[in-house]
């Protein structure tokens, strides 16, 4: 068994939980945690490590338990060193699950900045007929949504945006049924 820090070092994490010194250390962790010891036998079988494995890593993380030499509990550095492995595996799955939902965001931010552009677009325009005419009509919305339906988004994110721009384009609709120009969005008039 090969246990120097260089084999060590170039393992993964799912590889590294595989390691003879983690399988046992996993199985002395779970032994304190209900209050008893183990047998030399008892934890080759549950670990798949051989007898020689456990020899080698019986004083690293195991301690005799009175005078005979069957009875074994885990150490209190190596109880503590396990905690801190399994505070890492939360930390480390925390941070890949922070990265998604900060990557949803970024993809929900710039589907917004996109429906602000094109709805502010119109009033950034000269005063002209041709801006006055300026439409952003159903075709134009269906596209975003389709664009939108396209990107990696999650489904709740999808429907959230899906639903802000319903909002928009009924907001527009009645605004435009109250000013009877038959274009989803216009330019307001300066001469009106």
């Amino acid at each position: 068994m090969d246990l120097t820090p260089k084999k060590i070092a170039g393992t993964t994490i799912e590889g590294l939980k595989e390691t003879p010194y983690l399988k046992l250390l996993h199985y002395a962790f779970e032994k304190a945690a209900t209050k008893s010891s183990f047998t030399r036998d008892e934890a080759c079988q549950a670990t798949s490590l051989t007898q020689d494995d456990f020899n080698a890593l019986k004083d690293q993380i195991c301690s005799l338990i009175g005078d005979s030499d069957s009875d074994y509990s885990i150490t209190q550095s190596s109880f503590l060193n396990y905690l801190q492995f399994v505070q890492f595996e939360e930390a480390r799955a925390f941070a890949i699950e922070a990265n998604g939902r900060a990557l949803t965001a970024v993809r929900l931010a710039i589907a917004a900045i996109i429906v602000s552009i094109l709805i502010a677009i119109p009033s950034l325009l000269p005063k002209s007929s041709a801006a006055q005419n300026l439409t952003l009509d159903q075709t134009q919305l269906e596209q975003i949504i389709n664009k939108i339906d396209s990107s990696k988004l999650n489904t709740s994110d999808v429907n959230e945006i899906k639903g802000n721009l319903a909002n928009i384009k009924l907001a527009i609709e009645s605004q435009n049924k109250s000013s009877k120009s038959g274009t989803l969005l216009t330019k307001p008039n300066a001469n009106k």
